[in-house]
């Protein structure tokens, strides 16, 4: 009889780790899934479980390593195009970023090692004509065709942001991301809604006159639909119009692609900023679920959208395993260059194992859109646009990791559109602060996924909070083991 009491205890006891299982991980009360430029759907609970896998890989290069905790940019020496920023300046010491000496810096980032950086010009996508007919100016004479002779710089022609130029010192400083983390500054109000509405209003392409007919619409498994959310407090069905709108059918693959990119990092960037929130009564850095649930967490297709930038992130690393393989990453540093390369390919590798989630062929297809190129080199002007509005952020914290974060898309966008799969090492230069973008965006991108899980959690219950500390907890495995063991012993 004893036994069989401990039996229904134990049944119990399972039947409520289920239970929990299920209504704590928001990724299992219902299937939700990603429909994204792939062939197939993802589930969330794929792209979580590889988040898991490489999050330890990630905060080991962006915490553990010169080459990826440093980053070198022109912080304080640009100017906003579009408007003055002068009423508009933050005078929060948060948006303080600490800055380092040279004789401070690694060697790896020091102006000596900077230049020994070496690469060959990566062979053209597709052809570009020259601006004019004579580049050079007659100088050859008349009977030269000069465009035989001369070849454009084409770097500005596939970067899908304003590089950090690496061949001046002038107005550039050095940053540790480590020293400068990613929180809530107090930034706010009408100057930085007005960054985030010019930012959204570069989704406004403009297409050719003589365009007349429809952009191809793919299948319903290639189409870029909405993800399948609860219809409840989280991740409700709060979307924004202007979302419903940029994602109908209507729309083109590639104008969605570019929203989602853009409210992907919104929402990425917001999540961070809750995540480590000022508490001004106990003056700690707290996460604030409030923050959260009215940035973020009522908004489903903000959550899909970060989902969505992982993904792609994730498909621009795949396609650089080859090239980062013997990649030089500390020249005249042979001890931290085996280490950043050691840690690197062990990122690379294990992305590596894991399924295409996005096909970037489905974009700029040209054998079913004419106007493809055109759509093409509009998309790379507008996201250089996006760059380029990041100098109009007036607090420094929040322009240092806007202007890390584009430079990231950017380089995503610049791997998968203008390069092929067989990339090598020698096939083209990658710029030092495009790769050290790439990874620590992919990192912010990972760690708001996590963000979002923790958040999660803190919307439920208190009694379900204690049962999900129980699955978890070793001591409660141990009896569960023991008395496993005492039911099916062997009498005697």
């Amino acid at each position: 009889m004893f036994r069989w009491k401990i039996f229904f205890f134990l049944l119990g006891l399972v039947c409520a780790w289920v239970l929990v299982g299920i209504i704590s991980n928001p990724s299992k009360k219902e299937t939700r899934w990603l429909s994204d430029v792939a062939s197939y759907p993802i589930p969330f609970t794929l792209i979580e479980k590889i988040v898991s896998e490489l999050d330890p890989f990630l905060k080991s290069l962006t915490t553990e390593t010169d080459y990826f905790k440093y980053y070198r940019l022109n912080l304080f020496g640009t100017h906003c195009s579009f408007w003055g920023i002068e009423d508009g300046l933050c005078g929060n010491h948060a948006c303080v970023v600490d800055t380092l000496e040279e004789s401070a810096l690694p060697e790896a980032w020091k102006p000596s090692a900077l230049g020994k950086i070496r690469g060959l010009t990566a062979e053209q996508p597709y052809h570009h004509e020259s601006s004019t007919r004579s580049p050079l100016g007659g100088a050859l004479g008349t009977e030269t065709s000069e465009l035989c002779v001369y070849e454009e710089s084409d770097h500005s022609k596939r970067d899908y942001c304003i590089p950090e130029d690496e061949s001046t010192e002038e107005n550039i400083v050095y940053v540790s991301l480590v020293d400068n983390p990613e929180r809530y500054t107090g930034y706010s109000g009408p100057s930085a809604h007005q960054v985030w509405r010019a930012i959204y209003r570069e989704n406004c392409f403009v297409l050719p006159y003589d365009f007349v007919i429809p952009l191809k619409k793919f299948s319903s498994t290639n189409e870029l639909k909405t993800i399948i959310f609860n219809k409840n407090s989280w991740g409700s069905v709060n979307s924004d119009k202007k979302h419903d709108s940029i994602m109908q059918e209507s729309v083109c693959l590639e104008k969605r692609v570019f929203y989602r990119i853009i409210s992907g990092m919104h929402a990425s960037i917001s999540t961070h900023l809750c995540k480590e929130y000022l508490n001004k009564v106990t003056g700690l850095w707290e996460p604030n679920l409030q923050c959260f649930m009215e940035r973020v967490g009522n908004h489903s297709d903000r959550i899909e959208n970060i989902y969505f930038n992982y993904v792609l992130i994730l498909r621009a690393l795949a396609k650089l395993h080859k090239y980062l393989r013997n990649y030089t990453f500390c020249e005249g540093d042979i001890k931290s260059n085996a280490i950043t390369k050691h840690k690197v390919n062990g990122l690379i590798q294990k992305i590596t194992y894991f399924p295409n989630l996005f096909d970037e062929k489905l974009m700029f297809d040209t054998s079913h859109n004419n106007h493809a190129i055109h759509l093409k080199n509009e998309f790379r002007m507008r996201f250089r646009n996006v760059s380029r509005l990041m100098d109009c952020v007036s607090c420094d914290k929040c322009r240092l990791w806007g202007k890390i974060q584009i430079a990231g898309f950017g380089t995503a966008l610049k791997i998968l559109f203008e390069f092929n799969d067989s990339l090598r090492k020698d096939d083209f230069l990658l710029r030092r602060t495009e790769l050290v973008a790439l990874i620590n965006t992919f990192n912010r991108v990972s760690s708001s996924i996590r963000f979002i899980q923790d958040f999660h959690l803190k919307t439920c219950p208190d009694w379900l909070l204690i049962l999900k500390i129980l699955q978890n907890h070793l001591i409660l495995n141990i009896i569960i083991s023991k008395i496993h063991s005492y039911l099916f012993s062997s009498p005697g």
